[in-house]
């Protein structure tokens, strides 16, 4: 468990300066009455980061990410490298799939790919990962809300969609990183981060020295 708190809690202490690195953190466990939703089958000790994927494109069936979803997925590798990640989880569509792509290869891991929706499969693929892993799942607007809500986090931020009552993110939110960390007998902490404009820039300038190419 040594090996997993530092760098969670190395990561939590690098958001306490958004201007400096684009990052900013809420803990949602400041609100008791909210905070244990529902018992929560996350081992204690488990770490879970679960986000919408990042910005994609409007064009066929399964669109790859914008050159924004693309430097946002840069920030997301540059931020989750220092989290010590040991499972990482898709839907198989595209855009959550790149959103991964950096956090992947900066790891060495090989995504599972569990379709949307499939709510119970995922948290039992947490599960199983085991209470020393850290996980982190790309899903859509409607399944990380779905999944975070299964896992016993304060879903209380996110907004209720009318009229299939479910949570969902706003369309255009893409920068939201949930945490959930197992406390054990059924209880979870969860945190929230945010992926800001200032590391986009950085990531941004980052992947064009990578690849020799500016994105307009």
């Amino acid at each position: 468990m040594k090996l997993l708190i530092v760098p969670l809690f190395a990561l939590l202490a690098a958001c306490q300066h958004p201007l400096e690195t684009g990052l900013s953190a809420r803990n949602l466990g400041d609100r008791p009455k909210a905070l244990f939703q529902v018992e929560s089958p996350l081992p204690a000790g488990s770490v879970v980061f679960a986000l919408r994927h990042a910005e994609a494109g409007t064009q066929g069936r399964d669109p790859s990410l914008t050159a924004v979803g693309q430097a946002r997925a840069i920030a997301l590798g540059q931020l989750l490298s220092a989290a010590g990640v040991t499972h990482l989880a898709n839907s198989g569509l595209a855009r959550t799939s790149e959103t991964l792509e950096h956090l992947a290869r900066a790891q060495k891991l090989s995504p599972t790919v569990i379709p949307p929706g499939e709510t119970d499969a995922l948290v039992d693929w947490i599960v199983r990962a085991g209470p020393q892993a850290v996980a982190c799942v790309a899903g859509h607007s409607n399944t990380i809300p779905a999944l975070l809500e299964a896992l016993g986090a304060d879903v209380s931020g996110i907004a209720l969609h009318e009229p299939s009552g479910e949570r969902r993110f706003a369309h255009d939110r893409h920068e939201r990183l949930f945490c959930v960390v197992g406390l054990g007998e059924g209880q979870v902490r969860s945190f929230e981060l945010t992926v800001g404009a200032v590391a986009l820039e950085s990531a941004a300038k980052a992947g064009e020295e990578a690849t020799g190419e500016t994105r307009e």
